[in-house]
């Protein structure tokens, strides 16, 4: 049989200046401690309204599309709330004026700068954009001003930083406003914690451990019920065969 392929609404338009492709592959910080975890995903299942909800990873965001890289940047996460989930597809990245708003929240993971910016360079260019937060997460508990995470709040033109706590040795956390989640280190790991429902959003390992353990669960309690029928048609067979001996009255 033949299956015909369904056409993507999203094609190349050259009326429509693109934005560039990551110059670079994806890294493995970012593959390890994101996109195996299946966290944009689970943060889309999680906010829910995925027509207006944008959720990114090393794609574009800028101002203006090019093809130079010139103001363009591609962070490892990106959250935009009510926003146009489809448009980014054809333009190949986040363009702020056509979305009518800068995105909400970015987060570099163990971020590796181009050789002409620094921290310092790379927080002022999501600042210029108008971007709400921006986090930088550091998986190897390399410091960045005494913890491995790190997140700021834009306050008139500049990020100001977010209270980092730490609970005990392996744990740093920190409260992202524009997510209403908590941003959390724990022993290298990169996790989400959700106040309204105290819980972590799960990982892909987590959605897949608790599936597995359910189907588990569901196996035992048919092989129980297997047992308990074949219990109760031997009793039945038993209760037929003495009936059957039994003499009968003439």
């Amino acid at each position: 049989m033949t299956i015909e392929r369904q056409a993507s609404p999203f094609r190349y338009d050259p009326e429509i200046t693109q934005f560039p492709d990551h110059p670079d592959t994806l890294d493995i910080a970012t593959y390890f401690y994101l996109i195996v975890q299946g966290y944009p995903a689970a943060l889309a299942y999680h906010f829910g309204n995925q027509d207006t909800t944008v959720i990114l990873s090393r794609v574009a965001v800028g101002a203006k599309p090019n093809q130079t890289y010139i103001g363009v940047h591609f962070p490892d996460l990106l959250i935009a709330f009510d926003a146009d989930a489809q448009a980014w597809r054809p333009r190949n990245g986040y363009l702020i004026p056509e979305q009518g708003k800068p995105p909400d929240f970015v987060m570099e993971i163990a971020p590796i700068l181009p050789s002409h910016l620094d921290a310092a360079a790379q927080g002022a260019a999501y600042a210029a954009m108008g971007i709400g937060e921006y986090w930088q997460f550091y998986p190897d508990r390399s410091s960045y001003e005494g913890a491995p995470l790190a997140g700021g709040k834009l306050i008139n033109g500049r990020y100001e930083p977010i209270p980092i706590v730490q609970d005990g040795a392996d744990q740093f956390r920190g409260r992202s406003p524009a997510l209403n989640l908590s941003i959390c280190w724990e022993s290298d790991q990169l996790r989400f914690w959700d106040p309204a429902d105290q819980a972590y959003i799960e990982t892909f390992a987590e959605v897949v451990a608790a599936r597995k353990a359910e189907e588990a669960k569901a196996k035992a309690a048919r092989a129980r019920w297997l047992e308990a029928e074949a219990q109760a048609n031997a009793a039945r067979a038993r209760r037929l065969e003495i009936e059957l001996r039994r003499p009968q009255n003439p």
